[in-house]
């Protein structure tokens, strides 16, 4: 029993128990996919990308902490914060950046 004010974070029981993946972009909205806990998060990032119209290798995944997420591991071993939505189900948020290179130039005039 946890103690009075204390966060009871959700645990997932199994590999095969499913999480809500829900991503927000800047200019993409948001969606929301259901996978296996067990999953390679690269297949998130596949569908996302596909969908919006977007070359992976240009989008950044970010926790909530702000740690870049990649496609090589399963979403069990990504140590994100499993929280409970309206309905009671495992979710995870995860912010969608588009990468930028470069950036002011200087020009001589």
């Amino acid at each position: 029993m946890p103690a009075a004010g204390q966060d009871v974070k959700p645990k997932l029981a199994s590999q095969e128990d499913k999480v809500n993946v829900f991503l927000r972009a800047q200019n993409h909205g948001e969606l929301v996919y259901k996978v296996k806990s067990s999953a390679p998060f690269q297949k998130v990032i596949n569908a996302f990308c596909k969908s919006k119209g977007l070359n992976p290798q240009t989008a950044r995944f970010l926790s909530d902490r702000g740690v870049r997420l990649t496609g090589s591991q399963s979403i069990d071993e990504l140590d994100l914060d499993i929280e409970e939505d309206e309905n009671g189900e495992p979710t995870i948020y995860i912010d969608v950046m588009h990468e930028q290179t470069g950036g002011g130039a200087v020009v001589d005039v």
